[in-house]
């Protein structure tokens, strides 16, 4: 992972040493830097500099998750994905998105990590968004479901844009790995969110097609606190 992070900062890195060579050059040759100049090199040093500081809050947002135990209480699941639509709700809107959620059984309660599983969530919610960005009629459709004979619970997230094709979705969990245009995406988003719905006891699974959309499923136990109990006294 290591030889990731280098390979993804080194890049930004090296466009902004580029960028301040030729600025350097320029300045030599006594050349006049115009306003619009200026402000092309800015934009671009600014550019690059997000993206980096992107990929060290995500870093330390796994290194948190790595490092922290869940923190398990007795949720409403249905109400966890009504807060996320709530905190995504801008966005989606912004983007022209509709937005149904289908809900077999609303009572269904869990004890997870709601903050967690709200993480996650907003991440697949935001990876639908720029999945569609293309789409003529964009739609993401949440459905939830409680899987008794499992002692567990699944949420479907789905979406009708782009999709993916199957060497794509062998390497979608895989840190610094993305579909997205170079510079929109760090790479590391479902990389994260994988590993919160591993430390739930979980699991975490894609389904796509080229031009069909993606279905993501999640499936966790209604009891991730038995799972935290034992790894503490392991």
């Amino acid at each position: 992972m290591a030889t990731g992070v280098a390979h993804e900062l080194n890049q930004p890195l090296t466009s902004i040493h580029l960028l301040s060579q030729v600025m350097e050059q320029k300045i030599k040759r006594g050349e006049t830097l115009d306003q619009e100049t200026l402000t092309g090199f800015f934009n671009q040093v600014g550019d690059h500099t997000s993206r980096m500081t992107k990929i060290i809050d995500q870093l330390l947002s796994f290194s948190r998750t790595k490092e922290h135990q869940i923190n398990c209480k007795k949720v409403v699941v249905a109400n966890v994905i009504e807060k996320s639509l709530m905190l995504s709700h801008y966005q989606l809107t912004k983007s022209n998105i509709e937005v149904t959620f289908n809900c077999s059984n609303t009572s269904v309660q869990a004890y997870i990590d709601p903050d967690k599983l709200q993480q996650v969530l907003i991440n697949l919610f935001m990876n639908a968004r720029d999945a569609m960005e293309k789409s003529n009629k964009k739609n993401i459709s949440i459905s939830l479901e409680q899987l008794p004979e499992k002692e567990a619970f699944e949420i479907l997230v789905k979406d009708n844009g782009h999709g993916m094709t199957k060497e794509q979705l062998t390497q979608l969990f895989t840190p610094f790995y993305t579909t997205k245009p170079n510079g929109k995406g760090t790479g590391l988003g479902l990389f994260i969110s994988y590993g919160i719905v591993e430390q739930h006891g979980g699991s975490m699974q894609a389904e796509s097609s080229p031009g069909e959309g993606t279905t993501f499923q999640i499936t966790l136990p209604l009891d991730a606190s038995k799972l935290t109990q034992k790894a503490i006294t392991s």
